[in-house]
């Protein structure tokens, strides 16, 4: 636990990968990528994109070479706007626009990154989606 704890290569929340080194012979090879649930007295868990639990030992983790995802100069925000199924869509598309706009408009939005504003469903109302990427250093509270 202290080995993992004192390099503090992941934080609860973070997406990681966690696999065998080249020279570390498994069997079967490890491979588990994930969000960091929890860190236990013997295990790290990560929950999978399949939403399954996977519990790694301790004495495997430090082992293993873990790739840490969320830890970048650049964070990739994503919101959901929920409105309801009798919004004028006449509106729901100019909110479209304006998040268009107010993403390209954004001093911290890097102009270069992924950026998305759209009508992701209609199945329980109206959802939409806006996806931008921060500049380097850029506070993502702030925005």
């Amino acid at each position: 636990v202290l080995t993992i704890v004192y390099n503090d290569c992941f934080h609860i929340g973070d997406i990681v990968t966690f696999c065998s080194p080249y020279n570390y012979t498994s069997s079967p090879p490890k491979t588990v990528t994930g969000f960091v649930e929890s860190l236990t007295l013997t295990h790290v868990v990560v929950r999978d994109f399949v939403n399954k639990q996977n519990w790694l030992p301790h004495t495997d983790a430090v082992r293993m070479v873990v790739i840490n995802w969320s830890r970048r100069p650049t964070y990739t925000i994503r919101m959901w706007l929920s409105l309801s199924a009798t919004a004028p869509a006449d509106g729901v598309k100019a909110l479209v626009r304006f998040m268009r706009r107010w993403i390209d408009d954004c001093p911290c939005v890097n102009p270069h990154g992924y950026k998305k504003s759209c009508i992701a469903s209609v199945a329980a109302g109206y959802q939409v989606e806006v996806v931008y990427m921060l500049k380097p250093g850029a506070d993502r509270d702030e925005v």
